[in-house]
């Protein structure tokens, strides 16, 4: 409800100037306007603003998370299918504002968790009859507390590592779930999961006695599940929006709210590893999932789930593979498999103990 101060389209075009990165524009609909040029709250305006002034408008999503039932949404859009309608006007509109650019609309779909809300449960279906847009966004939460004891959280011990690791999967699995369910309509449109990660807040348990938040094996769950999100056919973009506030986030914020005056916003675990998956995908064309069949399992809730997980990114400059050992012992990768006669010269290499 408050901009950051002092954060305008200059101060993003300096931004993209110093990162190369590609900006995805989400449009306010709900306190701004979109079809009255003359407004100078206007999301059209500023999208027309910003393109004038260098930077690239391709990737434009409509909206975010509508489906909770705040009151100005409900406002806005009582329904999902009033969104659609909308949406796809909006969308319509902005492809033929841009006519010569590559953009790409996206509109809002609802993902794992909050499956007892309302709205929630009806708004994939609402969207049946949505139109011109060329992708949905979607934010797949799996939350910590839904598969980890409250008292486990504060205090975790050996026995919480495989209820964590299984999480991935349970999640991957559930977004799967929430794409195949889309109409009929939607079935053709990819993905862009333009937020995710397993979501630390616990209801129960303070921030500040969220020790399970901070782990390494809450690092290496958010990494198994970035692989298993991506080896998803349908998802065409992922996102970790996160610098700090969450279990995925690229700073260290738990450990600042457990201990102020010894620590630092310095990168955390997962800032780490997102290190590593920028720099294994940075000039990849393609990117598939690796197997690993011979490789150890682990059992969480009387359930296997694989101790190998991995992504492999390929391209002119070469090819990447990105492995997540999730057991407790080491395991035998063979490098030849996976590259052929092209094993690469460097690796990288991260452990630790899991809590």
């Amino acid at each position: 409800s408050v901009a950051p101060p002092g954060f305008d389209l200059g101060v993003l075009w300096q931004a993209i100037g110093s990162t190369g990165a590609l900006p995805l524009f989400n449009l306010n609909l709900i306190t701004a306007t979109f079809d009255a040029a003359t407004d100078s709250n206007n999301q059209m305006a500023m999208l027309g603003a910003a393109q004038a002034s260098g930077i690239k408008v391709r990737l434009i999503e409509l909206g975010n998370e509508l489906y909770w039932q705040y009151p100005s949404y409900l406002a806005a859009f009582p329904s999902a299918a009033d969104y659609a309608t909308d949406a796809s006007k909006m969308a319509a509109a902005i492809h033929q504002q841009f006519p010569s650019a590559d953009v790409k609309v996206a509109a809002v779909a609802a993902s794992i968790p909050n499956p007892g809300v309302p709205r929630f449960v009806d708004w994939n279906a609402g969207l049946a009859a949505l139109a011109n847009v060329d992708a949905l966004t979607m934010h797949p939460y799996p939350h910590l507390d839904a598969y980890v004891p409250d008292a486990e959280i504060e205090n975790p011990t050996a026995a919480t590592i495989p209820l964590v690791l299984a999480i991935p999967f349970a999640g991957a699995a559930q977004f799967a779930g929430d794409v195949a369910n889309l109409p009929p309509s939607l079935q053709a449109l990819p993905v862009w999961i333009t937020e995710y990660g397993i979501w630390s807040a616990a209801k129960n348990v303070p921030f500040d006695k969220n020790v399970l938040a901070s782990t390494w094996v809450v690092t290496l769950a958010n990494t198994a599940f970035s692989m298993l999100l991506l080896q998803n056919a349908r998802v065409d973009m992922l996102v970790n929006i996160h610098l700090a506030n969450a279990t995925s986030a690229i700073y260290q914020p738990y450990a600042i709210a457990l201990n102020p005056a010894g620590s630092s916003a310095a990168v955390s675990t997962t800032g780490t590893i997102w290190s590593m998956f920028s720099n294994a995908a940075v000039s990849a064309q393609s990117i598939g999932a690796l197997t690993f069949p011979s490789a150890s399992t682990f059992t969480a809730n009387g359930k296997s789930y694989p101790g190998l997980v991995g992504i492999f990114f390929a391209g002119a400059g070469g090819a990447s593979a990105l492995v997540a050992n999730l057991t407790d012992g080491a395991q035998p990768v063979e490098l030849a498999s996976l590259f052929g006669t092209d094993v690469p010269s460097s690796f990288s290499y991260i452990s630790a103990s899991p809590i």
